[in-house]
């Protein structure tokens, strides 16, 4: 299943570089730029999958990436605090729903072009989904 999902994203792609014959290229050319994937290829992932960092093909892969520790020296957790920002888009009697993206298979949660020809192009036709009832009075 995942093959035939990568031969059609390689498809739709039209530009130099992106030549690649077999899903087992595109790994292979993942492996060879990034090191956390080093040791990954499309004959290692086999029917169970292969779980990053593995970084060099004699590694059995991670199988929790934090286990009992953080990468931080102080092996804890980094936290960031937020200041609470208001949207700037609120509903009102004019407008009372707020849209947002959602994520499926073809595009990611902001970033969607189908009419530049890319993944998301493959997802047509376009709906809005919303709870039962909930349009019915506008």
């Amino acid at each position: 299943m995942i093959e035939g999902k990568v031969r059609v994203s390689v498809a739709m792609i039209d530009e130099p570089g992106f030549d690649f014959s077999e899903p087992s290229e595109i790994l292979d050319e993942i492996a060879a730029v990034t090191p956390i994937y080093g040791g990954i290829s499309f004959e290692r992932l086999g029917k169970a999958g292969l779980q990053w960092p593995c970084p060099t093909l004699e590694h059995p892969g991670t199988l929790y990436l934090y286990k009992g520790k953080f990468s931080w020296p102080n092996g804890k957790g980094q936290f960031v605090p937020l200041s609470y920002k208001k949207s700037a888009e609120i509903a009102d009697d004019d407008y009372p729903l707020i849209l947002a993206t959602d994520r499926s298979l073809y595009h990611s949660l902001g970033h969607d072009d189908p009419a530049g020809g890319g993944a998301g192009a493959a997802c047509q036709p376009r709906v809005a989904q919303t709870q039962p009832g909930r349009c019915a009075p506008l």
